[in-house]
């Protein structure tokens, strides 16, 4: 009943367009929305808007300017329908909506602007601050800019900057630049820390989420920025799995069963194929005695005798404390039947490499 109610309704809205909107492109970008036709309509006037005032001034483009080209958008995008049907529901001022998402987009903490915003907001108790907040800039401010920014690039043909492509999810995630929304993407939780990361970020790993990706997992000095331990966690994760061989998230992931490893033979032990023969079992264990590494998992024969380590690349270190010995893969402790436990593993065809057999 629920669900043909709904289709009701989206055809009515369908067909009000199509009545409405003559042109099949102009009409195409309406429906993208998922506006209403009144908040379309809004959304497109506000487009226009905003793009002649960028044509007017071209340096609103530009990095340096990005605040004022932000608080612009966003002070348009407070004239679509539903976000002033938002705040009226809310019973708040809309007028006090451009300050609030100006403040919460810059890193504000929730205290701070809910001391801030007080009286032009009148909305003192903390839950019901979180409840407007919520509501009222983190989803319909944010979906008033997507829709706003779709029609500005495909009405008003602007092409938009990395920022202005962002400004959604700034709005969604409270954070400040397109870096700072992948971080809060992949997990960052704390704004403060997402922040950060978006000012160590440069700008040409910025300019897309794969580029900020292989920026964090391997050039990003967030290790030694002070961050959270929580930030840290979440951050050594997406880059120790960027980093881990194909083969290695195969076999974790389930795709494959058996994975040749390679051996890494300790001082002493140069000629492996004198001391294990193929299809020997081994164990593997975490070596936390090494000075030199975390990540050392060694691997010993059957008589209990340390023959080598596996190679660095298809080790990670583990970030929980763990009593049965486990191979750890992309940063964290692997489980399930995934796991590598102490069996089973076999010594290969190959020198110096091993074979897993997932268990």
């Amino acid at each position: 009943m629920a669900a043909g109610a709904l289709r009701q309704v989206a055809a009515h809205r369908v067909r009000a367009v199509i009545a409405r909107v003559p042109d099949p492109q102009l009409r195409a970008a309406f429906l993208r929305t998922g506006l209403s036709l009144r908040g379309n309509e809004a959304a497109l006037e506000a487009a226009r808007a905003l793009h002649a005032v960028i044509t007017q001034d071209p340096t609103l483009l530009e990095h340096d300017q990005r605040h004022r080209l932000i608080n612009l958008a966003i002070a348009f995008a407070c004239t679509i329908p539903e976000v002033s049907r938002a705040a009226e529901e809310s019973h708040v001022t809309l007028d006090a909506v451009p300050a609030l998402a100006s403040d919460w987009i810059g890193g504000l903490a929730i205290d701070q602007l809910r001391d801030g915003h007080v009286d032009r907001l009148a909305v003192s108790d903390p839950m019901r601050f979180a409840t407007v907040l919520d509501r009222l800039i983190t989803k319909e401010l944010a979906w008033a800019l997507s829709a706003l920014l779709h029609l500005l690039e495909h009405a008003c043909a602007q092409p938009l900057t990395p920022v202005l492509e962002a400004l959604p999810a700034m709005a969604k995630y409270g954070v400040d630049s397109p870096a700072a929304c992948f971080a809060s993407a992949i997990g960052v939780r704390d704004r403060g820390d997402a922040i950060g990361l978006g000012e160590l970020c440069p700008i040409e790993a910025s300019t897309s989420f794969r580029a900020f990706l292989y920026w964090v997992g391997t050039d990003a000095p967030w290790n030694t920025s002070g961050l959270s331990p929580d930030t840290l966690a979440r951050l050594a994760g997406h880059a120790a799995t960027l980093a881990a061989p194909r083969a290695l998230l195969a076999f974790v992931a389930g795709r494959i069963r058996t994975i040749s490893v390679p051996l890494v033979p300790k001082r002493g032990y140069g000629d492996l194929p004198l001391i294990l023969s193929n299809g020997d079992p081994l164990h593997l264990r975490r070596d936390h005695s090494r000075s030199d590494t975390s990540d050392a998992i060694a691997v010993t024969n059957y008589s209990r005798r340390t023959v080598g380590y596996l190679d660095p690349a298809y080790a990670r270190p583990s970030r929980r404390p763990h009593t049965a010995p486990a191979f750890t893969t992309a940063g964290r402790e692997s489980s399930s039947a995934r796991s590598l436990r102490v069996q089973p593993a076999r010594y290969g065809d190959a020198a110096r490499a091993i074979r897993a057999q997932a268990s």
